[in-house]
């Protein structure tokens, strides 16, 4: 089954974009274009700009998407959660991240990693990303008025990382 994926790579000073088709047989690259933000990413009319020359170089229409937003409006937190059942840490994660953030718990979007279980105190050590929703709304607003409603947001640089 064939299947086409928009990956875009959304920075300050611009946004990459490449569509990648994958078959049973093969992945291959049939389109990429780089459009420069005029302003800052969080701006709503610069990233339309910006996805709408890429839309003219691109047809994107039928693509599954991916996004990766600038890093640097991610919030990082090292912690360690005395448990390590996946539920119960995505259930307590936010509350315990709460005295360490300028936001409430209901006003993020979070996930983590773990990075080690540690068998002889039954713990976990967590690496959280934190995102106000206020910014992913907008992001995700702007990317909706171009029919793309993102499978997978990630931190940008991660691939490199």
């Amino acid at each position: 089954m064939s299947r086409k994926v928009l990956a875009l790579d959304i920075r300050h000073h611009g946004v990459s974009a490449v569509i990648v088709k994958s078959s049973l047989r093969d992945n291959r690259v049939s389109g990429y274009a780089y459009a420069p933000l005029s302003g800052n990413a969080d701006a709503n009319g610069s990233l339309a700009a910006a996805l709408d020359t890429i839309a003219d170089s691109l047809d994107f229409t039928g693509c599954d998407c991916v996004a990766s937003l600038p890093s640097d409006r991610f919030s990082f937190r090292n912690l360690q959660i005395p448990f390590r059942n996946r539920k119960k840490i995505q259930m307590v994660l936010p509350f315990e991240l709460e005295p360490s953030l300028p936001y409430a718990a209901d006003e993020i979007v979070l996930d983590f990693n773990s990075l080690r279980n540690d068998a002889a105190t039954d713990s976990t050590d967590v690496l959280s990303a934190i995102l106000p929703k206020g910014e992913l709304d907008g992001y995700l607003e702007a990317l909706a008025a171009f029919d793309l409603d993102p499978e997978t947001i990630t931190i940008g640089g991660l691939p490199l990382a």
